[in-house]
C-alpha cells in the first residue's frame, strides 16, 4: 500500500475547507499566575515534607530508646 500520489504538487500550500468554528475567549489565568499557585504549592508541600521528616526521626528515636530499655 502506498501513500504518496503520483498527482500530487508539493508547490502549492495545503489549506484546510472551511469551518465556522470561533473558540470561546479564555477567561482562565495567565501564566505567571499559575506558575505562582504553583511555586507556592510546591513550598507549602516542602514545608510539610521536611515536618514530616522531623517527626517521623523523632519517632524512631523514641522507638529505640523503648526497645533500648
Amino acid at each position: 500500500m502506498t501513500f504518496l500520489r503520483s498527482d500530487y504538487s508539493t508547490s502549492s500550500p495545503l489549506q484546510l475547507p472551511p469551518f465556522d468554528y470561533q473558540p470561546r475567549p479564555y477567561n482562565g489565568p495567565y501564566a505567571d499566575e499559575v506558575c505562582r499557585y504553583s511555586q507556592r504549592d510546591t513550598t507549602g508541600l516542602s514545608s510539610e515534607n521536611t515536618e514530616l521528616k522531623l517527626r517521623l526521626q523523632v519517632m524512631e528515636q523514641q522507638a529505640k530508646l523503648r526497645d533500648g530499655m
